[in-house]
């Protein structure tokens, strides 16, 4: 029986952690402890992604967050996941691929898969993007230039089954791409991101964003519970 290679495709996680501190407990700046952090998430990536059978576990991961510095007091970390597509030009074409995580769904639209821009067959100005409406069908659209108002230019681009993360794509025609690739961005039923056949998951050091909050409760203001800082745990 002779193996056969199959390439992997990556699943680039892209992380927003927003980190509260206690400035009384540490002789570190804001910008010290998000490098210390940042560095967490790094070492995380390093030891349990990069391999086929690997889970991004989210527990394990905030946790890694929170231990990484005794002045920090908790954090609230969001994700979204990336796949960059390979796709054809100037061919009309069809596309079906998996992400096999199940995508969020909400029964209202909450742009659970998003793309960057791209331009289409017919139509050499406008910036294209795609999205899903909620409901499991792709539509594609332009933003107007003057109001920033998405124009629908195509209400059936494809489809989406939310359930087991399958993507299609019909009668797609791009001419060229905005940036260097097309990407699909995906808010994820589940904070964990698991690897399943030829897919990797990967914390890229560059989707990492680290914001910092200083905790007004842990750090002893008086009002500090009236003037707690929240942040959403939401994408």
């Amino acid at each position: 029986i002779t193996p056969k290679f199959v390439d992997p495709f990556y699943l680039n996680v892209r992380l927003n952690t927003t980190i509260y501190y206690d400035p009384h407990t540490t002789s570190k700046t804001a910008n010290e402890l998000s490098a210390i952090a940042t560095n967490a998430i790094n070492d995380y990536n390093t030891a349990n992604l990069r391999q086929f059978d690997s889970v991004l576990r989210y527990s394990k991961l905030v946790a890694a967050i929170d231990n990484s510095d005794s002045a920090i007091t908790s954090n609230i970390t969001t994700l979204v996941v990336d796949r960059a597509l390979s796709v054809k030009f100037n061919v009309n074409t069809n596309y079906k691929f998996h992400i096999d995580n199940p995508i969020y769904a909400a029964g209202v639209p909450e742009d659970a898969v998003t793309s960057n821009g791209f331009y289409v067959f017919g139509d050499s100005t406008n910036v294209q993007y795609l999205k899903d409406d909620g409901y499991g069908t792709i539509v594609r659209y332009y933003l107007d230039p003057v109001s920033l108002n998405p124009i629908v230019t195509n209400t059936n681009q494809g489809t989406v089954t939310y359930s087991n993360g399958t993507i299609r794509l019909t009668n797609f025609h791009i001419t060229r791409l905005a940036s260097n690739y097309l990407t699909l961005t995906f808010k994820l039923q589940s904070n964990d991101v698991v690897s399943i056949r030829n897919q990797l998951v990967l914390i890229p050091p560059e989707n990492i964003t680290v914001n910092m909050i200083l905790d007004k409760v842990a750090a002893g203001d008086a009002a500090g519970n009236t003037n707690y800082i929240f942040t959403s745990s939401r994408n």
